[in-house]
């Protein structure tokens, strides 16, 4: 069997992994549009959660049977108000866990009922004018098309802006190295080190 420190360390392992992944699910939540069912990615962190909770459940029962296996009653009680904290913890993520459930199912919901309106609304559009709901098809389209349109330009306007940059800087030493040229034709002995200086801008 297990010592006490063995089975506390693989609880606190457990522990660190569960506040890695609950924050990942919980952004599943606050998604713009949230996809009418799981994704992969959903299905995974909750299954990884629900194993780390169930895990941790068996070993805060270990726990519970080796608090009194020591003969100091000091250790008893320090074991004693460790479990309480592996208990608070793991009630803590458990509630976190089933928050973030409850929200996503809600805005699935959500997403479901809006997706049937909008279907029976383009139904109901298509048997009064036929012609009117290809033109609202075509809109909705567009729309989806602008919608990757404006990812790709905000990439391309920030390599711009990089790009941009770098122009600048390397203006402003052109203009520091002509600068210092300036400087050199008047101080006598400088125009062996200007030039140095000048076949490291090139270079770079």
């Amino acid at each position: 069997m297990a010592s006490w420190a063995q089975v506390r360390t693989q609880t606190r392992q457990l522990e660190g992994q569960t506040e890695t992944l609950l924050p990942q699910y919980g952004q599943l939540s606050t998604l713009s549009e949230t996809p009418t069912s799981p994704t992969t990615d959903e299905t995974s962190l909750a299954d990884q959660v629900t194993t780390l909770l169930t895990r941790r459940a068996t070993l805060l029962d270990q726990l519970a049977d080796l608090r009194n296996t020591s003969t100091d009653p000091s250790e008893k009680q320090k074991r004693t108000g460790y479990h309480k904290l592996h208990e608070q913890k793991l009630t803590d993520h458990r509630q976190r866990f089933s928050h973030h459930q409850s929200q996503i199912q809600q805005k699935r919901e959500y997403a479901q009922l809006m997706k049937g309106v909008h279907r029976d609304a383009i139904n109901y559009r298509a048997a009064q004018d036929p012609a009117s709901a290809e033109a609202d098809y075509m809109l909705e389209e567009r729309g989806r098309i602008d919608r990757s349109n404006q990812g790709a330009d905000s990439l391309l306007a920030q390599a711009y802006a990089v790009n941009e940059g770098m122009g600048l800087q390397r203006e402003q030493l052109e203009r520091i190295r002509r600068r210092a040229l300036d400087v050199a034709s008047m101080v006598p002995g400088v125009n062996g080190l200007i030039g140095r200086i000048s076949i490291v801008f090139f270079i770079s």
